[in-house]
């Protein structure tokens, strides 16, 4: 506004600010409006009009007066009923309340024992207790939970009825305590009490409890206490947990602490989780107005209960705002795949009947080790984070350890050791290993995606005392090997490096190379003394070295990162290319049978041709062929018209060329 008298209109009997600056300059409290917004007779001519159609009316009657200087409309914010929208108006009316002042020391107090998660909420709620007023206690609707008050209309007298038998005893007309099943406003406001201090009767006063006082005192009475259930109440008393979000602070929060220290001395609850709001992914308020709601069954639907679940506990802590994105959560979707494909890889080498063997640190190859180690500092990190509230960091470590650990980097170590060619020993250690890597993850993931864990403990086929993933144990880890996890760490950073050199200079994998040197700090110089050979297989090179200084001369591609660099002799001699050639060769016919449909243990008869430059390289490699592509007999053929069979698959680097055709055996 631009113009005006300068006076501000006060109204002490509509509106908290209005009423508190009325009390303190001693103004009268005067409030004409009923409880169903009309003009009581203190408006005089305007009694009964609404309050809306009041407004105009009293405009006219000033002008009528000569008492208006200037009339005008304009729009400003004003409260609205958050259903239907229609305006709201204040007005002074008798409340009960609990006073709240007596029991703020005590609260502050006990405030400060409380497990806030995070901490921060413990600030939020003593700043909000501080300054916390009288607590109003009633509403003036039908429906709700009586105040159990009845008033003597001759002396004023009041008393509290605290039980069924108490009013039963009470009542002037003679009541049966089994009828009263429904101790709601249609069967209790026509009952009257006779007054003890003069003899009159006694009336239940009109209001209700309000809603907030329902959820306060929840934890006893919905079980009933203190008429039954009296042991399972002290046992259960306070509750371990409440979860909300940050909002109840002013709320549920509050409510169960006002009514817990004011009925017991002590709060209700031990510690508090809490949650952040979830809006759309432009940040925006859910709404069906919007059009921008999404509904919970499609999304599962869409993208699978344990990926939303998953979801919740991985992108952002659980107190922060989250902006909900299909798109990220279907990320999630496949990276619980990767983990289903761990399994189905499991099942394919693992016999119906597979008996895991003892573990002992004896039989236990080096990646082994390691991959048990990190299973048990990652079930003692996520038992530490659940326990915390930190579910974002409980999803970020189980798929950590589920993706990059297990199936990117465990599971690639051992393909050789687990084919059908492998020795017997050695497979059902790695199988027994594998087994119970699967086993805990699945239980480790089990609060976070019951769907797949489940799946995955019955295809599991494991323990038979217990019918479901469910009523097992949750793991917390004991033990693990920190020197072998960093060492194994460094050994993922030189691969990683490695195939980052490989691709700037145009090496696939599969071409193995003749020399990797590493330059860095000491872990690096451990990491290659220990995991030489793992790191050889990993890097697909004939050696790796740890030297002080870099390699001379232009030969060497390289990629760096932090304190440490990976150089990569590029050079490709015959021997190596040849030996490229058997790889390719070699995957050729491994995705060829796949696509045809031949399952892992079924054997081929294959016949190989190939050019005079690696032919008799070939030939050296007969054996080794047989073994990885599962070859029961192998022909190495000079002419292309001596192949025979009905499947085909070829390999060809630069002018290189391999042919290969199979039938089944």
């Amino acid at each position: 506004m631009d113009a005006g008298s300068g006076i501000v209109h006060t109204a002490p009997g509509h509106g908290q600010t209005d009423n508190f600056v009325g009390r303190h300059y001693g103004l009268p409290q005067v409030c004409p409006v009923d409880e169903h917004g009309h003009l009581t007779e203190k408006a005089g001519r305007f009694a009964g009009l609404s309050t809306s159609d009041a407004n105009p009316a009293i405009v006219d009657f000033l002008k009528e007066e000569g008492k208006v200087m200037h009339s005008d409309y304009f729009t400003h914010r004003a409260a609205v009923c958050w259903r239907c929208k229609t305006p709201l108006i204040f007005r002074l009316s008798p409340q009960w309340y609990m006073k709240v002042d007596s029991l703020k020391e005590a609260i502050l107090a006990a405030n400060e024992k409380i497990n806030w998660m995070p901490s921060f909420g413990r600030t939020r709620f003593q700043n909000w207790i501080a300054d916390r007023e009288d607590w109003c206690l009633s509403q003036q609707r039908y429906w709700g939970i009586p105040i159990p008050i009845w008033v003597c209309g001759k002396c004023g007298a009041k008393k509290v009825v605290g039980s069924r038998k108490e009013l039963v005893e009470n009542s002037l007309k003679p009541l049966e305590e089994g009828s009263l099943t429904d101790l709601h406003r249609h069967s209790v406001d026509s009952i009257e009490l006779k007054c003890g201090a003069c003899g009159g009767t006694m009336r239940r006063v009109k209001d209700i409890f309000t809603v907030w006082f329902d959820s306060g005192v929840t934890p006893w009475a919905s079980l009933g206490y203190p008429f039954k259930n009296k042991e399972l109440f002290e046992k259960m008393f306070p509750v371990a947990l409440i979860c909300e979000s940050q909002d109840q602070i002013r709320g549920w929060f509050d409510a169960l602490m006002l009514c817990s220290m004011a009925a017991f001395g002590k709060p209700s609850y031990q510690a508090v989780a809490l949650m952040g709001w979830v809006l759309d992914e432009k940040g925006e308020k859910m709404s069906k107005s919007l059009g921008n709601v999404i509904n919970a069954r499609e999304g599962v639907e869409e993208l699978g209960a344990d990926a939303s679940r998953l979801y919740y506990c991985n992108e952002i802590a659980p107190w922060e705002v989250q902006n909900f994105s299909k798109k990220n959560a279907g990320e999630l979707l496949r990276n619980l795949s990767i983990f289903y494909n761990v399994l189905s890889f499991y099942r394919m080498y693992a016999p119906p009947d597979f008996k895991p063997v003892d573990l002992t640190p004896a039989v236990l190859a080096i990646e082994d080790k390691w991959l048990l180690s990190r299973l048990d500092t990652v079930s003692r990190e996520v038992t530490e984070h659940f326990e915390k509230f930190e579910f974002h960091m409980v999803g970020r470590k189980l798929l950590d350890f589920a993706v990059n650990d297990f199936s990117r980097w465990y599971v690639k170590r051992v393909r050789d050791r687990v084919s059908p060619s492998a020795p017997e020993q050695d497979k059902r250690v790695c199988l027994s290993v594998m087994r119970q890597a699967l086993e805990t993850t699945a239980r480790l993931f089990a609060p976070v995606t019951p769907f797949l864990s489940e799946y995955a403990f019955q295809q599991l086929r494991l323990s038979k005392d217990e019918k479901s993933i469910h009523y097992c144990t949750y793991p917390c880890g004991n033990s693990s090997d920190s020197e072998l996890e960093k060492i194994m760490s460094a050994a993922m950073q030189v691969t990683e490096l490695a195939a980052s050199a490989r691709q700037e200079a145009g090496i696939k994998l599969r071409w193995t190379i003749r020399e990797i040197i590493v330059t860095g700090s000491e872990t690096h110089a451990q990491c290659i003394n220990q995991l030489n050979t793992l790191l050889c297989s990993a890097c697909n090179s004939l050696s790796i070295k740890f030297l002080e200084k870099p390699p001379a001369g232009n030969q060497y591609v390289s990629a760096s990162r932090d304190d440490f660099k990976v150089y990569l002799l590029k050079t490709l001699d015959e021997e190596l290319k040849n030996t490229a050639l058997f790889r390719e060769l070699t995957r050729a016919i491994q995705e060829s049978r796949k696509k045809n449909g031949f399952n892992v243990g079924e054997s081929i008869l294959l016949s190989v041709h190939a050019d005079e430059s690696t032919y008799e390289f070939l030939k050296s490699k007969a054996t080794e062929l047989k073994s990885a592509v599962g070859a029961a007999t192998l022909s190495i053929v000079p002419q292309i018209e001596e192949l025979s069979g009905q499947f085909e698959a070829q390999a060809q680097l630069e002018e290189k060329k391999a042919i290969a055709k199979y039938n089944k055996s």
